[in-house]
């Protein structure tokens, strides 16, 4: 009788009641829970509508007061083109009032001046002062240090265009009694000296001109290759880790998906 009390007390601790039913006091409390609830829901619901109408009258007000500061920046455009048409025209107006003036003063003074110009011719026949001719030295040009230094004038036109001129100025030399030459003079450093400036100024254009015809050699296509084979084979790991991750992760929900 001890053994069968203890397990029907286990058996109501763990196994599930299908007849039992809530008394009188669980009814009403779950029925004042009820009521709460719903009374809450309705202030929440309340304090939303306050919140939106509280928005609304926010956003009708901005608008409001964007659209009077758009009629006032009108309204002063409009009187300030209204103003500026005005000076406008009064600027026209006085300013063909003064070229009328001046034209009448212009007719004025060629009136005078005829008037003027017999008078003038008579004293001109009266007296005719004999012109000295004066001979002025011309001004003597003088160069400076350093115009002195320069060899050869720098003209903003080219004699070669830029992409000819890069892809033959390696190919300059002086001038060679062998090439079938009979004399050479030089105007300016002689022999060597000029060998050495052509090789120097060659070395300078070398350093700042783009060569046009460069190409690389087999050592740069080599180390090209293999980077660009390198470059792949990282992006294929990368790619391959994403993926692993991805199906990881795929698993991982399938699996709580399943559990839940």
């Amino acid at each position: 009788e001890a053994y069968m009390k203890k397990y029907i007390l286990d058996r109501k601790l763990s196994m599930r009641v299908e007849e039992l039913q809530p008394g009188l006091w669980s009814q009403k409390q779950l029925k004042s829970w009820t009521t709460a609830v719903n009374t809450w829901h309705a202030k929440v619901a309340e304090y939303k509508n306050m919140l939106m109408k509280k928005e609304q009258a926010k956003r009708a007000k901005e608008a409001k007061k964007a659209k009077e500061i758009r009629d006032k920046a009108a309204k002063e455009a409009k009187a300030a083109k209204d103003a500026e048409d005005k000076a406008k025209k009064a600027a026209e107006k006085k300013e063909g009032d003064e070229e009328q003036k001046e034209e009448e003063e212009e007719k004025k003074e060629e009136e005078e001046k005829k008037e003027e110009e017999p008078e003038e011719e008579e004293e001109e026949e009266a007296e005719e002062p004999e012109e000295i001719e004066v001979e002025e030295e011309a001004p003597k040009v003088a160069l400076d240090a350093e115009e002195k230094k320069v060899v050869f004038a720098n003209f903003p036109v080219k004699d070669l265009a830029a992409v000819v001129y890069s892809a033959s100025f390696t190919k300059f030399s002086c001038p060679d009694k062998e090439e079938g030459f009979d004399e050479i003079k030089y105007e300016w450093s002689k022999g060597d000296k000029a060998e050495a400036y052509m090789k120097k100024y060659i070395l300078d254009r070398k350093l700042s001109m783009r060569v046009e015809e460069l190409q690389p050699g087999l050592w740069s296509q080599k180390q090209l290759k293999s980077w660009t084979t390198a470059v792949n084979t990282w992006h294929a790991k990368v790619a391959e880790y994403k993926n692993m991750l991805m199906k990881k992760e795929q698993a991982k929900r399938a699996k709580e998906a399943k559990k839940a």
